[in-house]
């Protein structure tokens, strides 16, 4: 049972190089918990400890928090309603969802991501919070944490910034868009798809890092929010124009051109990089279907997954776009792509979008 007669803790924010942290959960015995844990790095700092979500939305108003851990069933105020208030007073503080409705396959997750979440962890029940829980909650904190990766080119630094592309890129008919991302990748790929122009009818296909129960939720979430056909790709499938595919979460999503047109293959080998669904088998069969037609969008995103497909679309001569260290809630696939001098273009995901459209209609330069 959840209790909250304890007083919420506070505390000046840390020393410098120190990430701040924030627990929102209304029992006192997983706070307390959670807190144990956090104390356990020293170079993590508890700014607040409380039990709903208005007294967080105070805590935001006087103390700068890098990471909030936020419950969704709490009194007073929702978790989910709770989720862009918070992100509205402080726009680029990581909020990993901590709570026992992140089971796989359920749709809270995805709804807390699709609203600006940065993670979700699974609340282990009570006695189980020892061992692996500590260490993978300490570890997204980190890589939340991060605003670019170790030796990362700065923005200002970086080739083709601002959401442009060299005048030695002309204008051309896009065949197809390939969409990789990971963590931090769901509201930008909403941001992507409520920006791309109507009449832009190229199929896209998207591989998102998600388990495979969450998948069909994640495609019925952006069917929602978007005119076009949003299907889960399946192995067989024929590619219509106007659509998008996702990736399954227990497979890699391909494409392979027949004399009846373009279907996907559903491949489940392992992977280089370790990702089931990996971006990379799916912009190298694309850049392999579609050659110099072909774009690639790289979304927020740990890790590296997408890099090797990336140079495999440039050496096809496609378009190879990536989304910004400043808006990207982890800026590591995207970072890695720019770092190889593959971003033929940066932007927010609208940028992008909206970029893909001045490419087809000659209006980039």
């Amino acid at each position: 049972m959840s209790a909250h007669a304890a007083q919420p803790i506070t505390a000046q924010t840390g020393p410098d190089g120190h990430i701040s942290v924030m627990l929102v959960d209304d029992s006192i015995v997983v706070r307390s918990i959670v807190e144990r844990i956090i104390e356990s790095d020293a170079g993590l700092h508890i700014v607040a400890s409380v039990a709903t979500a208005p007294e967080a939305l105070a805590i935001l108003e006087r103390e700068r928090v890098d990471v909030i851990l936020l419950d969704l069933e709490m009194p007073a105020m929702h978790g989910l309603e709770a989720l862009p208030l918070l992100l509205a007073k402080q726009s680029d503080t990581r909020i990993i969802i901590l709570s026992a409705n992140c089971e796989d396959g359920g749709t809270a997750a995805v709804e807390a991501l699709s609203l600006g979440a940065a993670d979700t962890l699974l609340k282990p029940g009570r006695g189980t919070f020892a061992g692996r829980f500590g260490v993978t909650l300490i570890e997204r904190i980190r890589a939340l944490s991060e605003r670019g990766p170790v030796g990362a080119i700065s923005e200002e630094k970086a080739p083709l910034r601002h959401c442009s592309v060299p005048d030695s890129v002309p204008s051309r008919s896009i065949g197809a868009v390939g969409i990789g991302a990971s963590t931090g990748g769901i509201m930008a790929i909403n941001q992507f798809l409520a920006s791309l122009p109507r009449w832009f009818e190229a199929p896209l296909f998207i591989t998102q890092h998600l388990p495979a129960g969450f998948i069909s939720y994640f495609a019925e979430q952006l069917q929602r929010a978007n005119e076009r056909a949003i299907r889960v790709a399946a192995d067989g499938m024929a590619v219509e124009a106007g659509h998008v595919y996702v990736a399954p979460g227990d497979g890699h999503l391909r494409v392979v051109g027949t004399t009846t047109g373009t279907r996907i293959i559903i491949d489940r080998a392992a992977m280089p990089s370790g990702a089931t669904p990996s971006v990379d088998p799916m912009l190298a069969s694309l850049a392999d279907a579609y050659g110099p037609q072909l774009c690639g969008v790289m979304l927020s995103g740990m890790g590296r997954d997408g890099l090797e497909g990336a140079r495999r679309l440039c050496a096809h001569g496609g378009i190879m776009l990536a989304q910004t260290m400043s808006s990207s809630v982890v800026w590591g696939m995207p970072g890695a792509v720019v770092r190889e001098g593959l971003a033929q273009g940066q932007g927010d995901p609208a940028e992008l979008a909206r970029l893909i459209g001045r490419i087809v209609r000659g209006l980039h330069r």
